[in-house]
This record gives structure tokens, C-alpha cells and sequence, in this order.
């Protein structure tokens, strides 16, 4: 039982990290977009860098 626990604990941190580098990699593109490709999505350059910036550990 004890090593279950551990798996399914292992996997959640697993599932974390994914996820935390996905936002990272997804937030620090928007960067890479122009102004124009920016206003085709509906975000202002200053709300990508809001973005961008974000701490991955709150949010």
C-alpha cells in the first residue's frame, strides 16, 4: 500500500511540473508575438508582459 501512495504522490508532482513548464513555455511565447498578432487574440502587448512575468509558483 505504502508504495502506491508514493506512486500516485510521484505522479502529482509529475503532473505539477508538466503543467508548470507548459504555462512557462506558453507564457514566455507570447513575448515572441507582435503587436499585431497580440491584438488578433484579443491581448494588449503590456497584459502579454503581465503575463509573461507571472510567478509560476502562484499561479
Amino acid at each position: 500500500m505504502r508504495s502506491l501512495e508514493y506512486a500516485t504522490g510521484r505522479r502529482q508532482c509529475d503532473d505539477r511540473l508538466c503543467c508548470y513548464f507548459e504555462k512557462r513555455k506558453t507564457r514566455r511565447s507570447l513575448l515572441e508575438l507582435t503587436a499585431a498578432q497580440l491584438n488578433d487574440i484579443g491581448v494588449t502587448p503590456e497584459a502579454a508582459r503581465a503575463e509573461a512575468s507571472k510567478s509560476w509558483f502562484w499561479q
